[in-house]
């Protein structure tokens, strides 16, 4: 067969199988978001799940051993324990998942418009009870009469204060890795409780981290720990993390990692605003645009990726006039690369690990750590006495010391 009828023939395959799965994607949209009458009792919205929903709503609140009982039977039984643990399930929330539930129970426990992932509207059905539907042919999330008391009985100042830290913990861990690529549970915990001054319980913690990397997928729990969304390759890192066992994370204050924690947050440094400036007297940008390059580019460095790839990517998107221009490029390139904060270094630049080489390397200065010799100390060698400077000259001169052999 000839190679270019190949290619046909795979690009042919590969369209029908996306159209395929597209199709299918569709499909399993509408029966989630699928049409549901408001308003309705906690009851009659389990026996609208799939027992593989319910499953997952078993998971969520620790129900054991209740895979075996039958649809009807499994609806009951949660219709039964829910409620004695739904409060506990609210200690885990963040301020923005918290809006969205106290949004609803102040609205007769629906939610139009919900602006809302799938993935995340599953999370909010299988933890908090939160139904998702199509109701008037627009989407909404709505929260049965059951659950929505139990939230407003439960929404008190121990619950604020409860966010609030959490809140704290999720967005503190965002900005941290942000800058470090990957960590670990136990040491993100131990750096939150510096940054902080209070104790944290790993546990507890933990419990409140796992849900919010879920919902927020803006961080991912590998094998090696948590980590940036960015980061490609976790082992790698690991090891590189590894090698470096006595380089001690960057010290950030907490109010630049609160800033880091935020969705699309761009790290704008003196380097970063020097190489965009530099890129506005040759080309038209727009803030977006420059924001665009500003993301990929540190992305870029973080992943470790070369000189001519950073070109080669820069220069599908800009047009690079001559060889001049480039090699100019390269440059400012160069001189962002020594100066942002890398993955690999914890959070340093190169140009300041460089820097305390440098001053751990410099040769002391010869003046003050000058070392004065001492004088050598004279006996009278009939005495066995030491010869003061001004004495007399044991020569016999009759002068003193420090006149005659004491010179």
């Amino acid at each position: 067969m000839d190679l270019d009828v190949e290619k046909e023939l795979l690009r042919e395959i590969m369209k029908d199988l996306l159209e395929t799965m597209e199709r299918h994607e569709a499909r399993s949209e509408k029966r989630f978001w699928k049409k549901i009458n408001i308003p309705s009792s906690f009851s009659d919205l389990l026996g609208g799940l799939t027992k593989e929903q319910m499953r997952k709503i078993c998971q969520s609140y620790g129900f054991k051993r209740l895979s075996s009982l039958r649809k009807a039977e499994l609806a009951e039984k949660l219709v039964e324990l829910v409620p004695e643990r739904f409060a506990k399930t609210l200690d885990v929330l963040d301020q923005g998942r918290y809006s969205l539930l106290k949004a609803a129970a102040n609205n007769q426990g629906m939610l139009k418009g919900a602006d809302l992932e799938t993935a995340k509207a599953e999370l909010l059905l299988s933890s908090y009870l939160v139904f998702p539907g199509s109701c008037n042919g627009e989407r909404v999330l709505y929260m049965p009469p059951e659950i929505t008391e139990q939230f407003i009985r439960a929404d008190g100042a121990r619950l604020k204060n409860i966010i609030k830290r959490n809140t704290e913990w999720i967005t503190l861990t965002h900005g941290m890795l942000h800058y470090y690529g990957l960590m670990g549970i136990k040491a993100l915990s131990e750096r939150i409780e510096q940054l902080t001054g209070e104790r944290i319980d790993y546990l507890e913690f933990t419990e409140v981290l796992i849900p919010a990397v879920e919902f927020y997928g803006l961080v991912r729990h590998t094998a090696h720990g948590l980590c940036d969304r960015r980061v490609s390759d976790t082992k790698e890192l690991f090891n590189e993390h590894r090698s470096r066992a006595n380089l001690d994370y960057y010290s950030f204050t907490k109010k630049q990692l609160s800033r880091a924690g935020t969705p699309g947050y761009i790290d704008r440094t003196p380097a970063l605003n020097t190489f965009l400036k530099f890129l506005s007297e040759f080309y038209d940008l727009t803030e977006g645009e420059k924001n665009k390059i500003a993301l990929q580019l540190i992305e870029q460095i973080n992943r470790g990726e070369n000189l001519e790839g950073m070109i080669d990517h820069l220069g599908r998107s800009l047009e690079l006039s001559s060889f001049e221009f480039v090699e100019l490029l390269v440059a400012k390139i160069v001189e962002l690369h020594n100066n942002t904060r890398q993955w690999i270094l914890k959070g340093h630049t190169p140009t300041e690990l460089s820097q305390e080489e440098e001053k751990r390397l410099k040769p002391l200065p010869a003046g003050p750590f000058a070392v004065k010799q001492a004088e050598p100390e004279v006996f009278d060698l009939k005495t066995l006495k030491k010869i003061g400077r001004n004495d007399p000259c044991p020569c016999g001169s009759g002068k003193k010391f420090k006149r005659c052999c004491g010179r």
